[in-house]
């Protein structure tokens, strides 16, 4: 009887590692799909950033453009005024 009780115990310790095997499987794909998840985003992110940055500087030139043309103007103004 006593052979037979321990095998009941370890029958017992054995499914108890399963089923406490299986939670951390979820948890583990759980945690799988919330990394995969943040790295999309991140991504997302990375590339607005990147769009944002390219656009800056696209009106950085056109600033640039229009001073440029502002001084030139100026300059064409102050000619006519002194000739």
């Amino acid at each position: 009887m006593k052979y037979n009780f321990g095998f009941k115990k370890i029958i017992h310790e054995y499914q108890r590692l399963v089923h406490e095997y299986k939670r951390l499987v979820r948890e583990y794909k759980r945690l799988v799909h919330e990394y995969q998840r943040l790295v999309h985003e991140y991504q997302r992110l990375v590339h607005e950033y990147k769009r944002l940055v390219h656009e800056y500087k696209r009106l950085i030139h056109e600033y640039q453009r229009l001073v440029y043309e502002y001084q030139r103007l100026v300059y064409e103004y102050q000619k006519l005024i002194h000739e």
